[in-house]
Formats: C-alpha cells, sequence, structure tokens
C-alpha cells in the first residue's frame, strides 16, 4: 500500500469523479484509475460503486476514508515537522472563500506581518468544497469559510457573525425589510458553487421563484453591486462588504428586521494539525480585526450553509 494511492482513495471520494479527481492530483485519469484499481485488490474489497454519476464510496469505502485520511494528513505532518523551527515560525497556508477574501484578507495580512514576522503566508481565494479538500490533503492548514459544515474529521473555531443587508439601486422607503417581502424577480446572486448563493437562495426561498429575469453567472458581490447600480434590481450583502462602499451607495442599504438574517465564519482545520497554536494565534487577530456584531441590542439568526461533498 501506498501513500499515493491513499491520496487518489481521499480525491475520487470527494469529488465522485475520475476526471475531476485525477486533475486536483495532477496525475492522468488512466493513473488515477488503475491506482485505485491496484488498492481495491490489495484490500480485497470494493472502495466504490461505480454505476452511477457521480461515483459513490461503498460501505466498505465509507469505513476506510477517515483511516486513509488520518493516515495521510500525519504522513504530510510528519514531512513539514523539519521546516518548523517554532510554533510561529514556518509557512501558513490559508484559504479563503471569496465572499469574504476581499474584504478581510487587506487588514489581515497587514496585521499577520506585523505580529508573525517569521510565518510565511500562503494564501488561497477558493470555493468552500476545495478549501476543504486541500485541508483534508494537507495542502492547506486552514480555511476562512462560512459555518457550520458537515465535516466530522475538521475542526470548526468560531471568529464572528455576520450580518446580510439588502443593496439597492434606489435609497429604500423604509429602514427595515423581512426577506419574504423581497421580490426575487429583482434579486441579482452569486454563480452556483457559493456558500453564499446556497444561504440567499435558502432565506429567500429562491428554489420556488425564478430571480432576475437576466441569468448572469457572477463570481463576486462586487460585480453584483455593479450591475445594481448598471441596470436596476437588488442583491443581498454581507456587512464587510457593505462598510466598503462611498457614503452615496451606502444610502441604498436596507437593513433587514430582526432576528436579522447573519452568516457565521470560522477557522476549519484539521484537529491533527502540527500548527494549532499558530491557528490559535490567527484566529485571535482575526477577532480584533472584525467588528463585534454580537453586542448588545443585535439579535442575529445564522442562515445555515449547505453540506459540502467532501
Amino acid at each position: 500500500m501506498k501513500i499515493q494511492q491513499l491520496e487518489y482513495f481521499i480525491a475520487l471520494a470527494a469529488r465522485g469523479n475520475f476526471g475531476e479527481a485525477a486533475q486536483l492530483c495532477h496525475v492522468s485519469q488512466p493513473a488515477m484509475s488503475m491506482a485505485i484499481k491496484t488498492f481495491e485488490e490489495k484490500l480485497g474489497e470494493r472502495l466504490f460503486i461505480r454505476h452511477g454519476n457521480p461515483i459513490i464510496l461503498s460501505p466498505f469505502g465509507e469505513k476506510v476514508l477517515p483511516h486513509a485520511r488520518r493516515i495521510v494528513f500525519e504522513y504530510q505532518s510528519l514531512l513539514s515537522l523539519s521546516d518548523e523551527v517554532d510554533a510561529l515560525s514556518g509557512d501558513l497556508r490559508i484559504g479563503v472563500i471569496p465572499t469574504i477574501a476581499p474584504y478581510l484578507l487587506p487588514k489581515l495580512i497587514t496585521r499577520l506581518r506585523k505580529l508573525l514576522p517569521d510565518t510565511t503566508l500562503v494564501i488561497e481565494e477558493q470555493l468552500t468544497a476545495i478549501v476543504l479538500d486541500k485541508i483534508n490533503c494537507n495542502e492547506l492548514d486552514v480555511g476562512i469559510v462560512a459555518t457550520p459544515i458537515e465535516a466530522n474529521n475538521l475542526h470548526e473555531t468560531f471568529l464572528y457573525r455576520e450580518p446580510f443587508m439588502l443593496y439597492g439601486a434606489h435609497e429604500p422607503k423604509n429602514k427595515y425589510i423581512l426577506p419574504e417581502d423581497i421580490d426575487v424577480s429583482e434579486l441579482w446572486i452569486l454563480q452556483e458553487g457559493h456558500c453564499l448563493r446556497d444561504q440567499i437562495a435558502d432565506l429567500c426561498a429562491l428554489q420556488k421563484q425564478q430571480p432576475h429575469e437576466i441569468q448572469y453567472q457572477a463570481g463576486s458581490i462586487e460585480t453584483l453591486m455593479n450591475l445594481v447600480d448598471q441596470y436596476g434590481g437588488l442583491t443581498i450583502v454581507p456587512e464587510l462588504a457593505a462598510k466598503r462602499l462611498s457614503p452615496s451607495r451606502s444610502k441604498r442599504l436596507q437593513l433587514f428586521k430582526k432576528p436579522a438574517p447573519a452568516r457565521e465564519v470560522s477557522l476549519v482545520y484539521h484537529p491533527l494539525s502540527i500548527k494549532l497554536e499558530l491557528l490559535e494565534r490567527l484566529g485571535a487577530i482575526i477577532k480584533r480585526i472584525v467588528p463585534e456584531y454580537d453586542d448588545e441590542g443585535n439579535i442575529y439568526r445564522t442562515v445555515p450553509v449547505r453540506k459540502q461533498t467532501l
């Protein structure tokens, strides 16, 4: 049995597709297929149910997966030990989702360079599913993502709760609005794959209704707000994004009535990480950067995150 076979097995379990798993592992699809077949022969059991799309784990594969993840993670951690001079040095590989990165990273990077001068920052902007995949494969140390997520093998450390606001083309008549009062035919939303899109879809019951008549697959909150400025309509934004607006654009924001919908943001990492002290310091720094939204008088309800495929 080889570590490489375990890595391929984990990737295929996460992606459910040989082509995507091979791309994730930077190998050809035939090489991936052969490695999985050899691994199954070694174990004497089928790891996957292959008839169907996506490919899914067999009952035996479900039992093997947590063991494979632990072995690969500990192997990768062992290789990293020689690079660590002390607990607060070496590389810190961070994955951040696109709806958080533009608003948190500018201040965070400045603060980290000052407070952790011996740490080399390696930062990626990725969708949640990719961040979680890379943590499991030890290609990232930590993710900054919307939570809670259903990933029993990963640990979450709460950072902050961020309320949503409604951004429109015109100054609203009323200060507050309820989600059910939003005209979803006027709503611009992010493309598939973004947790924020799923949260807004659930909040506004978009599964039962048709959003904006122009179907534009936007990849950023900034694009959505620019579309509202140009073509009218509405979009829902987290408060850190709203705080960057000019005074004239800020007048077009509308608050949600209490309990206001909000997203929970957390650090997500492997509990066996050799960098737990560094991750604890990272969390403390982020909490000092982000305003405290849970102060007295503010009541929020967290909009859940849909289950991520791991």
